[in-house]
């Protein structure tokens, strides 16, 4: 059973009062909340996932996995230059992310963008040529194997 909105937001607030104290304390604090946003947003609570690390990303403005996570949601709210640019953030400070390039990929996808959308799956797959997603959505935007 998914978290209540109210149970996931809180437990994502890294100034709860579980996050305080040492630093085992601050990393469990992190997994819980990496755990509660995902879990707003398989409960397609985007509008909430998207606050949850808009908090993370105030206290990690450079994390490129918060701003990657950000990105994301803010592509499945259809916030699309938002997402472009939060993404290109997270490449720009994580270059080897397969994760933000794959990301990125599906927001520029999203808006429209299939030559960019292809050069981002082409930078996902020159991280890790054997990505199963990257060389799916190349596949599905007609740029498959003979055209990389």
């Amino acid at each position: 059973m998914a978290p209540s909105r109210s149970d996931a937001a809180r437990s994502a607030d890294p100034r709860s009062e579980w996050c305080r104290g040492s630093a085992g304390a601050a990393s469990m604090a992190r997994r819980k909340a990496s755990a509660a946003r995902s879990a707003l947003l398989a409960a397609s609570d985007v509008e909430g996932a998207i606050a949850a690390y808009r908090r993370a990303a105030g206290f990690a403005p450079d994390n490129p996995v918060v701003l990657a996570n950000l990105g994301y949601a803010l592509a499945h709210a259809n916030r699309l230059d938002e997402a472009i640019a939060t993404l290109r953030r997270a490449v720009e400070r994580a270059p080897r992310s397969v994760t933000a390039w794959n990301n990125l990929a599906t927001a520029y996808a999203r808006r429209g963008d299939r030559a960019l959308a292809v050069e981002a799956l082409r930078r996902a797959l020159a991280v890790d040529p054997s990505d199963p997603r990257a060389a799916a959505a190349l596949d599905a935007l007609g740029a498959g194997s003979a055209a990389r």
